[in-house]
């Protein structure tokens, strides 16, 4: 595979550190002094997109740095900081480690199937159980969860209620700073210990003919009622003029505006207002279709950070563990898709259960990164993290931060596994459309965006066969204006010549 190919080259590329690298650059390619003066003749332009420009570049073999502009200014950084995330959840548990979810119960099993008492499904953080790793079928990942906790325990009945339990991790949905216009949609999904399909529901819809509403289906099903149908199927209609609407921390779903009568089938998604006990109602309908009588409702289990001394949950008894996908695969789309729900669920996996009073796992997950690498990150002077994803406006790192910890990594023996989940310029993730031409395949970043920021941090394959790591953030831009996109792209472009 190209992919694979690319890391092996980058893997000897930093295995050999030439000694001749210092020397005179090959003919075509650029010198350091000629990087530097491109890249900022390129800012210096007239018409330069607007905002506050951070930049810096260090070519890794020689630890030198090509370019330096606002590098040890604090930045917003957006979606690059699950680099950050990413790399400590790597770290700490390895690529190949699976996160578990306990069945449980504070009654009993009986040899003949019958669970007298309820049905606890304690989730551990594992965000596996998705439509993301299932052909982007909801349905599949709850049927195929359901069938695995069925084979483990020889659950033939239950006598009780399924709860929802997502105690592992202390209840905090959100994080600091996070818009309130991001809690509706699938991106600013609650982060919760349980959840199936990422916390969210789907709304399949369809037009209908004009002048009639469109049809909508929800997934799950018994959501269905949930659902106002106030649009109505209109000639001429744009995408734009559908409206999707939910009151902050319920479960209502109005849908108003117009769809046009020619598109095809249209799926939004949507945040549910509580991940865990949706999760428990998905099981228990489950099980129901599958022939397995429960006799009791739903329930859910937290823990609070506002009810500090209320007593744990009894555990009960153990009856089986239901294992997910490993880490690697699970970082795929965090760092492809820039998923902010898995970024923060890991974050909080980070505390592994060691929470200081006081504090939560999303602290103790912060503290846990900076403790990975005490040598590069001084809390408060160039870094400031408030979450695992980006999505928080409180994020402070500075570029040259960002760039000594790529050149770290890119030392590392896990470098070419690690750097595999990296988006490819010009072939995929959120780099699919961009730096197309020939540096396509010969860039590895991970972007970021928020309504005001745009920032790329990553390695360049240059084409002297050279490494060089790049840290580039631009804040307080206008919203909507994505000419610095443009910019970043170009300084890239000149950092492949180099």
């Amino acid at each position: 595979m190209a992919r694979r190919r690319l890391r092996l080259l980058l893997a000897l590329l930093l295995a050999s550190l030439a000694p001749a690298a210092a020397g005179a650059p090959a003919a075509g390619h650029l010198s350091e002094a000629q990087v530097a003066r491109q890249i900022k003749k390129v800012l210096d332009r007239p018409g330069h997109p607007p905002g506050f420009w951070g930049v810096s570049v260090i070519d890794v073999q020689k630890g030198t740095s090509l370019y330096a502009w606002n590098e040890r200014r604090l930045f917003v950084p957006a979606s690059i900081q699950k680099l950050l995330t990413g790399y400590a959840a790597w770290r700490t548990f390895g690529p190949d480690h699976r996160f578990r979810t306990e069945i449980a119960t504070t009654g009993r099993l009986d040899q003949d199937g019958i669970l007298r008492g309820p049905l606890i499904i304690r989730g551990g953080g594992d965000p596996s159980w998705s439509f993301r790793f299932f052909e982007d079928d909801p349905v599949l990942p709850v049927q195929s969860f359901v069938l695995e906790l069925l084979r483990r325990t020889g659950i033939r009945k239950v006598e009780g209620d399924v709860i929802g339990d997502a105690t592992a991790q202390l209840d905090e949905p959100y994080g600091p700073d996070w818009s309130w216009e991001e809690f509706q949609w699938a991106y600013g999904a609650k982060v919760s210990a349980l959840a199936l399909n990422d916390g969210v529901m789907e709304m399949r819809i369809t037009p209908g003919e004009p002048g009639h509403p469109p049809q909508i289906a929800a997934v799950p099903a018994f959501l269905q009622s949930q659902v106002r149908n106030l649009a109505m199927t209109a000639r001429g209609a744009g995408a734009d003029d559908l409206i999707v609407y939910k009151p902050f921390d319920t479960d209502e779903f109005i849908v108003s505006g117009r769809f046009p009568s020619g598109a095809s089938r249209r799926v939004l998604r949507v945040a549910v207002s509580d991940p865990a006990l949706t999760a428990a109602r998905w099981i228990r309908e489950e099980l129901l279709r599958l022939g397995v009588p429960v006799s009791g409702g739903t329930g859910v289990r937290y823990r609070r950070p506002y009810l500090p001394d209320a007593p744990p949950p009894e555990a009960g008894t153990r009856l089986a563990v239901i294992e997910g996908r490993p880490l690697e695969q699970i970082l795929v789309p965090v760092m492809e898709r820039s998923i902010n729900n898995y970024a923060e669920v890991l974050l909080r996996n980070l505390a592994r259960g060691q929470v200081p009073p006081e504090s939560t796992d999303r602290e103790a997950g912060i503290q846990a990164v900076y403790g990975l690498w005490p040598q590069l990150m001084e809390p408060r002077q160039n870094i400031a993290m408030a979450d695992g994803s980006g999505l928080s406006r409180r994020n402070l790192v500075t570029p040259r931060l960002m760039t000594d910890w790529l050149c770290l990594v890119a030392k590392a023996p896990d470098f070419e596994r690690f750097s595999a989940l990296l988006p490819e310029a010009g072939r995929e993730g959120t780099l699919k459309y961009r730096l197309n031409g020939r540096t396509a395949g010969n860039v590895l970043a991970k972007t970021g965006r928020l309504s005001t920021v745009v920032s790329m941090a990553g390695y360049v394959r240059t084409a002297s066969r050279r490494l060089v790591a790049f840290c580039i953030i631009v804040n307080n831009i206008p919203p909507g204006n994505d000419a610095p996109k443009a910019v970043i792209d170009e300084i890239v472009k000149i950092l492949y010549r180099y």
